[in-house]
């Protein structure tokens, strides 16, 4: 930190308060830019530039760590895989791989390639039980979709009918006598 005559530099915010300036050298790329002569002071000040602090901060170190597994905005589980993990290969550009891709590669002992499709047989997201997976190709995953909503509709058929059905409906049988 310089902090000479020729170093400073003021600037006025909204209220007409005047901010001081001084230059900052980045520790890392060696890159000189102009900092708030109070941000030198916070606790979480560390002397490096924008673009390395996001370099450095990655993973664990960074604040808003939360283990590594999040839920995506469509109720898939995201999992954070390090570069000398084995499965690593199945990462996205950002690190992250699906828990269901995740648990049936861990099963079947190999990376899954990325035209394999891992199908949740009771259709929740969130359940990534290897009882409730299946490997299936692009043309199964669709003939699944197709028979799932078609039961759906004949459901839905019968339930507007008012006809009964069911686990819980009990058969009529007739006997002749």
């Amino acid at each position: 930190m310089i902090n000479n005559k020729k170093s400073e530099r003021r600037r006025t915010n909204g209220s007409g308060a005047l901010k001081y300036f001084v230059k900052q050298v980045c520790p890392v790329c060696k890159q000189e830019r102009w900092i708030a002569q109070s941000d030198q002071y916070a606790p979480t000040f560390t002397g490096l530039c924008a673009t390395c602090s996001r370099k450095v901060r990655r993973g664990e170190k960074n604040n808003f760590w939360k283990g590594g597994r999040h839920t995506t905005k469509a109720g898939y589980i995201n999992i954070y895989l390090y570069p000398d993990d084995f499965f690593y290969a199945m990462t996205r550009c950002n690190n992250y791989v699906l828990e269901h891709r995740l648990v049936m590669a861990k099963y079947l002992g190999r990376c899954l390639h990325s035209w394999e499709i891992v199908h949740h047989k009771n259709h929740i997201r969130d359940d990534n039980r290897i009882e409730n997976l299946q490997l299936v190709s692009g043309d199964k995953n669709n003939q699944i979709g197709i028979l799932v909503r078609r039961v759906e509709h004949l459901e839905n058929l019968l339930r507007d009918s008012n006809i009964p059905f069911g686990k819980n409906h009990k058969r009529r049988v007739r006997v002749e006598v």
